[in-house]
Formats: structure tokens, sequence, C-alpha cells
């Protein structure tokens, strides 16, 4: 492969001097894998593609030297929209209509019932809205791109009076412009640092290949080195299409609520964006039995560009000559089988080859219909539709559904409910043989680590499943249902959803923050502050998605701070000696500062880091709550555990120790202020996991008095919240054993890695 670039800039400033700028260039050789003539950068590098390197170009096609600043944006045309908040009279304006629509989702009476109430409360007796149906105008007077277009289908045997009733039906489908939905959100300026302009090969700190995102799988360079055959490609931006659909039935009793939505997004756009939204996902349309030409019809609108680079403006304020591809469709098996017009249950012998169409349309032409269903599964009469588009073959783009066909078919369907899968393990690890338990322990594995051949197609560890759409689902269908009256409820549903895109996408443009750069560690969270002497927890949200560019794991205090200092002086004292004198071995003859200044304690601190593959804002940032209270919720005690980093270089668990969080506090010395927790320390049990489990154990650590080992420690050296579940043995717990007694009851624990994905990449 040739030399990897540590930079965009680099990889520009190279492409320019070697190769120089021109809109049509001469076809390259795409470099070999290895040069042994070039040494191999120091560190992690990555490599973009040579020839669809994602140029930006002016807005009539041209490619643009390096580091040619964007154009400016275009001025409005209509005075009008030149004010700043049109059609809304100011910020406020927009964000109460916003809060209405989007976060309370308030029925039209009850926003009429409350601007009634707001002009009796104005002196001048005048609402920001003087009804829903202005707040609903207003709304629609954003845009009038997110607009559905509504489709009558009918089968080719329609006229046909011999033919099955269903084929004699009329079916409608309601679609938006696909090609307008994928410029939005490739101009979306929310998701500006989490897109990918050319395909990239990643490679780690000993130069092994890295997958994280779609661009950075085999499947898209691929793609590129076909692309790059036709010179009017060269400099181009590969957009990857990828789909999805959930068919879903949200209510049986009122009947008629069978609903089929059709989602769209792009694979340029991070996995973190896709999982967080932020309008990364769209829903493209409602699609009909007639499934196949539904999805040739959602899709006319791109084809175009498939084949023709179309000159597009992205997030970062510049054109690119852009060219489409049928990317993965994500989807559950039985709509799997759909796609792929094969028979639902049918498999292959060793000799079966992966289909493609003209492999098809052959077996079509040689054998009956009973022969194509039995011996080699395939549906007669009905094509794929990627059989009509150029670079498609859909037996290619199904990638396997962990969420449905693995974790809910195996555990809620199979073995107990699926919210108990990550407590599963250790509940029954000692009434189980230990085959049993070890096959359980690999399965749960096989559920976080995903498909070896899909990470490195797709660069999707944990992007191409139908997560992806689940939570998109609920904004999409199962809301905007409960938001009609229910009868007839399609056209509603639309309208709902043309005000949400509408929404979205004005809060995109014009309330994006700048993306703080990758490294930083602002003040993610703002303090929550409560009254004195109380505990506010009512509201407190437990694990929260943050919206924003990924930056580094942050622990921070939060709650009301009170006085408390003389609890514990000597292990303060020698926490600020240790801070003051680093690798000093502690002990009885040092003289240890005496800290007379103001010491504070918290109810809880807040833990941000990234965990892209877990609920999540766009940049893959999410933050929980660590409590150290006497009183949780008026209840019981809670005193969470931690991961804490030991030996960053150790690989996984065994970098790391665990610690119960005894309180959380924040002192000040010789103007220094720290902000620490007093911990009690659990010492691992053996130097690898449980051999039936895979779960690393740890036991609480006693000094040679037989009392609990604690220490302060600095919240920097705390990564996130840890699990740990009690080893039960064989014994059943008492009926009075409650969930708050965990932490005293048991001598030893395991280390739950199943919490979530970024506990599972923490503790192997």
């Amino acid at each position: 492969m040739s030399k990897g670039f540590q930079s965009q800039a680099g990889y520009t400033q190279h492409y320019k001097s070697v190769h120089g700028r021109s809109r049509h260039r001469p076809h390259q050789q795409l470099p070999p894998y290895h040069d042994d003539e070039l040494q191999p950068p120091i560190g992690a590098y990555y490599t973009p593609h040579p020839v669809l390197d994602g140029t930006p170009c002016d807005v009539d096609g041209n490619y643009l030297p390096p580091k040619t600043p964007p154009p400016p944006l275009p001025q409005p045309v209509n005075p009008q929209d030149a004010q700043p908040w049109h059609p809304f009279t100011s910020q406020g304006h927009f964000e109460l209509a916003d809060f209405l629509f989007c976060r309370e989702q308030m029925s039209g009476g009850n926003i009429n019932d409350l601007m009634h109430i707001w002009a009796a409360l104005d002196e001048k007796g005048k609402p920001p809205f003087n009804s829903h149906s202005h707040l609903y105008q207003t709304i629609d007077d954003i845009s009038q791109e997110n607009s559905w277009d509504c489709l009558e289908m009918h089968h080719v045997e329609a006229n046909n009076p011999n033919a099955a009733p269903w084929k004699q039906s009329t079916y409608q489908i309601c679609l938006h412009d696909a090609g307008k939905l994928v410029e939005q959100q490739l101009s979306n300026p929310g998701l500006k640092e989490f897109i990918d302009y050319s395909p990239q090969l990643v490679f780690g700190e000993n130069h092994q290949r890295a997958w994280s995102n779609f661009m950075t799988g085999n499947w898209a360079w691929n793609q590129c080195n076909e692309l790059a055959k036709k010179e009017e490609n060269h400099g181009a931006m590969f957009v990857p299409i990828i789909l999805g659909s959930d068919k879903t039935v949200v209510s049986v009793a009122t009947g008629n609520n069978e609903y089929w939505p059709l989602y769209i997004t792009t694979g340029n756009v991070h996995n973190s964006a896709h999982c967080g939204h932020g309008q990364a996902v769209s829903l493209l349309g409602f699609l009909s039995h007639l499934f196949q030409t539904s999805l040739g019809a959602a899709l006319e609108t791109i084809k175009p560009i498939i084949s023709t680079p179309k000159v597009i403006l992205c997030a970062d304020g510049h054109y690119q000559c852009a060219i489409y591809g049928i990317g993965p469709y994500i989807a559950d098996y039985p709509e799997q089988v759909l796609l792929a017009c094969i028979v639902q249950g049918w498999y292959g012998d060793d000799n079966a080859i992966l289909c493609n169409h003209d492999y098809t349309k052959l077996l079509m032409s040689k054998f009956t219909h009973q022969v194509l269903w039995k011996q080699y599964g395939i549906v007669d009469d009905i094509l794929p539709f990627t059989a009509y588009l150029s670079r498609a073959n859909i037996h290619e783009l199904l990638s396997p559904d962990i969420l449905h066909q693995v974790i809910k078919g195996t555990f809620k369907d199979h073995l107990v409910a699926w919210a108990l899968m990550k407590v599963y393990l250790p509940a029954v690890a000692d009434y189980l043989p230990d085959k049993m338990v070890q096959a359980i322990s690999a399965f749960m594995d096989f559920c976080y680590i995903h498909y070896h051949d899909m990470i490195q197609s797709f660069g999707a560890p944990n992007g191409l499943c139908s997560s992806i759409t689940e939570s998109k689902h609920i904004q999409a269908v199962k809301d905007p249902w409960r938001r009609t009256n229910q009868y007839e409820a399609l056209y509603q549903m639309l309208v709902v959803n043309q005000h949400l895109d509408n929404l979205g996408n004005f809060r995109a443009c014009y309330l994006s923050k700048p993306l703080v750069p990758q490294g930083i560690s602002p003040q993610i969270l703002p303090i929550e502050w409560n009254e004195p002497n109380a505990c506010n927890d009512e509201n407190i949200e437990e694990v929260k998605d943050i919206q924003g560019a990924r930056v580094e794991a942050t622990v921070q205090l939060a709650g009301v701070p009170y006085v408390n200092h003389d609890e514990f002086p000597n292990l303060v004292a020698a926490f600020v000696y240790q801070q003051q004198h680093p690798g000093a071995v502690l002990g009885a003859s040092f003289s240890y500062p005496l800290i007379l200044e103001r010491g504070y304690t918290f109810d809880s601190a807040i833990a941000t880091f990234h965990a892209p593959s877990d609920l999540s804002g766009v940049g893959g940032m999410q933050s929980q709550r660590i409590h150290a209270t006497p009183s949780w919720r008026g209840g019981p005690p809670r005193y969470d555990c931690v991961f804490v980093e030991k030996d960053p270089s150790l690989p996984g668990f065994q970098g790391l120790l665990v610690a119960q969080v005894i309180l959380l506090f924040s002192f000040s010395y010789r103007n220094m202020t720290y902000s620490c927790a007093l911990v009690r320390w659990f010492q691992t049990i053996g130097d690898k996991p449980c051999q039936n489990t895979g779960m690393w154990m740890v036991k609480p650590s006693f000094d040679d008095n037989g009392d609990c080992v604690v220490s302060v420690i600095t919240l920097d050296n705390i990564l996130r919240p840890a699990h740990l579940i009690g080893i039960y043995g064989p014994e059943p717990l008492p009926r009075n054993f409650t969930h708050t007694d965990s932490l005293t009851a048991f001598s030893a624990f395991y280390v739950n890695r199943f919490s979530g994905y970024h506990a599972y990449q923490l503790c192997f």
C-alpha cells in the first residue's frame, strides 16, 4: 500500500504536488498494498482512496486547489428569508414551537388552551401563536421540500379477472424525494465533524487494520476501485445509500394499522451519528405490499446519480461531485427473504454459491417454478429491486440483524425477557452444567462481537443493525400514530413527520454550535444545583446521550455541596502528599500536610465517555451518574462502583481496578482545587476471567487488621460506572434479600461486561 498520512491535510498536500488537480485526470494505477521503498509512519494512520478522494469543487464541478476555503452561502432572494429566524419571529419563538410539538407532543386542544392563558397574561393580549393551526402553519412555512408524494400502484396482472384478489387491488405508497433527503443529511451542519468524504484504510499503532465507521470497510473501498475505471469519477465523493425497513402493526384492536416504513441514511455518516440520529437517519416513505416495485419507485430520483456524479453542497460548506451507490439494507429475516426473492427457511447444500442477478435470470430461463423453489430456493417471476440498478446485488448487501435475529430471537423469544439478558449469566452460573454456562457465555460474546466478515466489509463492529432504525422507528411511526385519532391515520402520520423534519432541519441549520475539537475536555454538563441540604434526585437522568463532538472521558461532580471536612483528614492529607510527590511510598514517618481549607461533598458525579454503540449523541458521547449518597430517592443508601484506570498500557481489564465510591468531594489547598472520591477497593481474583462465564471476578480488599482498604483518588482516574453482580453460589437467596444488600452480602463478585457495549470493550 502507499504510505499512509496522519492527517487529511498531509494527504492533500502530497496529492497536489505529485498528481496535480484537474476536473478530468488520467486514470491512475491503484497503489499496491505494500511498498518496500516507503517506511510506514509511526503511530496510527489512515490512507484515503487515491482516486475517489472527495476533492472539493465549485458549484460547476471544477476541482479546487488544496486549502481553498468554502464559498460564502448564497444570499436569500426573498426579503422575508433575510430575517434570521423566518418564519419565526425570534429564537424563543422557534424554541417554543419545538418544545410544544417535538418534546412535549402537546395536543392541539392543549396548545389552544395554553395560548388562551398566555394571552390573558400578556399585557397586549397577544400569544406567540394564535392557535394550534397557526403553530402548524408556521412549521409548514419552514420548507416545502419535506412534502410527501402519494402514488397509486397496481400489479402487472391487475386487469386479469382470473388473478388473485390481492393482484387486482390498488396500493398506495407515500414517499419523500430520496435525493433531497440525502442532500439534507450530507449538508447538515450538525453532522459536520461526523462525515467521511472518501473511503479510508485505517491502521492502528502496530500497523494492523482497524475498522470503525462504514467508510473504513472493504466494501466502500472496492466500490471506489470499480468507479475509478471511469475518468469522470476521479476526485468524486462516493456516497453509499443505506436503506432499512421494519414492517409494523401498531394496533390490532382498531384494524388496518399495518405500516411499512422505509428509512434512508448514508455510509459517509459515522456510526455514532447513526445511533444518535440528529437527522442522520430519515424516513423515506411508507411502502406497499408490492414491495420490490415500491422500492424501485422510492429510489427513482437517485438512479441517475448512481451512474453520473452530481454536484452537492456538504456540511463543511464545500461542494462535492458525488456519485451514489446502493449499500447495505437493514432488515429482519422475514424482510431479508422478501428482499432477496428467496424461499424462507430454505438451505442449500455445500455447493451452493452466492446468488447474483445474472445467475438468477439464467436459472429462471432453464427451470420450472417447482424446481426453482425446491432445489434453488428462488421465487419465480420476480427479481430484487437491485437487479435494475448499477453495481448493486442485494445478496451481497444483506447484513445479519443482531438485534432481532440473535438477541431478541434467542433471549426474548426463547429464554428470558430481553431486559434480563445483561444479568442472566451470573444468575444461572451455579445452577447449570459448566458446558451450558460456557455456551451461553460464548453466545453473549457473539452478540457483542458481531460478524467478522460484516466488520471487514462494512466497517461495522456495531454499526449495521436494526438498532439503527429502531429509535427512528419509534419517532417516525409509533409516536406519530399515537398522536392521531387512529382512523385512517397514515395521512395524519405523514403530516406529523413533515413537521418533525422541518423543525429538525431548522434546528440543525440555525442552532448548530461549533463542535469541540477532539482531545479538548469542556464542561459538557452544567452543575445541577439543588436546594441546600437536600438531594432532589427525582428528575435526575441516570443515562443520557450527549450532543456534540467526541471528547476525552471526564468525570465531574454534580449536585449541591455541603461542608464536611473532619471525617477523613489523614486520607486527604495522604492524597495531597502523593499528588505533590508522585511515586512516593506512604508511611507513618512522613509529615503529611495539614489541610486547613474548606471541603465539600457531593451526592453524585457525572461520567462522560465515548460509547457510540450505546445510547449516545451524534458524537458517540454518553453520560452516566455515579451516586454516593446515604439516601437515594428517599430510600436506602446507594454507593456505586466504578472502573479506575491502573495502567493504560495493559489490555482490557488488566489495566483497570474496581472500587466502590463511598464519598464524592472537593477541597482546596494552596490555591489548588481537587475533585476526589473516597473509595473502597476490590482486588482481582486470579489473572484471567472465569472459565465458564468469561467474566472477571473481584473481592473486597482488606488490610492486616481485617478492615476494608480505602483511599482517596482523583476523579481523573475514574473511567465510568461499573456493574458488579454477586457470585451467588448454589444455594438460593433468602426471601427477605433485597437489591440494596447486593454489594455487602457476597464475598466475591462478577464484573459484568455485558451491561453495555462500552463496558464490554473495557472488560475483555
